[in-house]
């Protein structure tokens, strides 16, 4: 009886051995014939980052430090425009009559709160950016590299 319940058990353990493996064989084969869909599945499920086997899923977050990047060149932009605006404006009050000048000063005014809301704004996109480097750095440091904006050109 006691050999019964022994080998029994070996085969038990044999069982779920030989399951194990072929779960991981499965997995390791779906990522391998169908990565897209595998991870668009885990991004949709919310994970940021998974490893299996080696493979890394990171989509979410690279493409949210993308996205940073891109509204504070956005924002750099509308900060030139602006400033061109108001350029423009000084140069038509200097030979605008006084009432024409008056409501220039209030268009002035309004485009200088803007410019300063618009410098804000771009402070809070610079420390969020600096922020998600930050972790993209210690999830993947080789990849940020590539990542990162390049220095302006002179």
């Amino acid at each position: 009886m006691p050999d019964e319940k022994s080998g029994l058990l070996e085969r038990l353990k044999a069982l779920v051995a030989l399951v194990r493996e072929a779960v991981i064989v499965a997995i390791l084969l779906l990522l391998l014939l169908f990565p897209q869909t595998i991870n668009s599945l885990l991004t949709k499920a919310g994970f940021t980052e998974a490893s299996i086997a080696g493979f890394k899923w990171e989509r979410e977050l690279q493409d949210a430090l993308q996205k940073t990047q891109d509204a504070s060149q956005s924002v750099t932009k509308l900060e030139g425009q602006l400033q061109v605006a108001s350029d423009q404006l000084e140069q038509i009050r200097a030979s605008a009559p006084p009432v024409v000048q008056a409501q220039i000063s209030g268009l002035s005014a309004n485009i200088e709160r803007t410019r300063s809301e618009t410098r804000a704004v771009k402070d809070n996109l610079q420390n969020s950016l600096a922020v998600q480097q930050s972790i993209m750095q210690r999830v993947t440091p080789k990849r940020l590299e590539a990542t990162k904006p390049s220095p302006p050109q002179r």
